[in-house]
């Protein structure tokens, strides 16, 4: 019987790489490409079979929300307002992202 441990598993990108090494000391690995990120593959309607949890989903679904909401207070011309909205929902990278575009 030969035994494999699992001993490396690495994402970079959009790839994967899983490695086995047996008890004889051979290492074996394959490389496969790695479920998509939650922002874009989970709204889908196979969200579940692109390997996305409920929970994923569930952050897909507000991450949209919030980015419809701030979307539609920067054609207001609401500013502040938007980098306040992006911030409220907890994430820094769209405050950010808000003030760049704001950004005179």
């Amino acid at each position: 019987m030969i035994a494999t441990a699992l001993i490396m598993l690495l994402a970079a990108g959009d790839m994967t790489t899983v490695c086995d090494t047996n008890v004889t000391g051979t290492t074996t690995c394959k490389t496969r490409e790695a479920p998509p990120s939650a922002p874009n593959a989970c709204l889908g309607k196979d969200w579940l079979f692109v390997g996305c949890s409920a929970g994923d989903r569930k952050t897909a679904l507000a991450e949209r929300d919030l980015r419809k909401m701030v979307t539609s207070l920067l054609a207001e011309g609401k500013c502040d307002e938007a980098v306040r909205a992006a911030l409220t929902g907890a994430n820094l990278p769209l405050a950010r992202e808000v003030k760049a575009f704001c950004a005179p």
